[in-house]
């Protein structure tokens, strides 16, 4: 993942708030095991990037998968439709 901090505020920013949801409505935690370059736990300013790898258990040819984020206890939740990225020939 790569994530930009477009506001005007320091965002906190953890593997632990992603979470994979698939067609049956289970949302899976992150991996932590064997993941070379994991994203790592930081806060950034705002115009801020930081990338890292993630690793979910998910089941093969899942019809949905949605990637969950939710940064801290007050911010908003995001969601990213993989599954749509993945038809599309992007991920």
């Amino acid at each position: 993942v790569r994530i930009r901090n477009t506001g005007d505020s320091d965002l906190p920013v953890n593997m632990f708030g992603f979470q994979l949801e698939d067609e049956t409505g289970v949302k899976r935690n992150v991996a932590l095991a064997g993941v070379p370059d994991m994203l790592d736990t930081a806060t950034l300013r705002p115009g801020g990037v930081i990338e890292g790898n993630l690793a979910f258990a998910a089941k093969p040819r899942s019809s949905v998968l949605n990637l969950h984020y939710a940064g801290g206890m007050f911010n908003d939740s995001v969601v990213i439709d993989l599954t749509h990225q993945r038809k599309q020939g992007q991920g």
